[in-house]
């Protein structure tokens, strides 16, 4: 999927198809947004709230209105298995996966937890 991922990143869709170009089943999860990757297993759909344009690439402000997960990828209660859901990360022209947990979220603000999960 990273070879995927770094194509689509560096394609515009107006000039190649990218899905048709990578091969990619598309799936519609909810009416009024555009199709989504059948092989992902994360989708969060967006509506666009800003639009910045910075000279080397834009930004897109989003609110976030829906969010899919694939079953396999879920562990009790709908929480995620981030090893199943193996997300990538992108910084500075580089690809990393997320292994390690380094902390929750408000582990800063609850008595003891900072000492214990802010280490890093």
């Amino acid at each position: 999927m990273l070879n995927i991922v770094d194509y689509c990143g560096n394609t515009s869709g107006a000039d190649v198809d990218k899905a048709t170009r990578c091969h990619l089943d598309m799936v519609r999860l909810v009416e009024g947004y555009p199709p989504a990757v059948a092989a992902c297993r994360h989708h969060l759909l967006c509506a666009v709230r800003a639009f910045i344009r910075l000279g080397s690439h834009d930004v897109f402000v989003a609110d976030v209105k829906h969010e899919f997960v694939d079953e396999s990828c879920c562990a009790e209660e709908h929480e995620f298995d981030y090893q199943k859901l193996q997300p990538l990360a992108y910084c500075r022209k580089e690809y990393f996966t997320l292994s390690d947990k380094l902390g929750a979220y408000g582990f800063s603000t609850r008595a003891g937890d900072a000492e214990k999960e802010g280490k890093r």
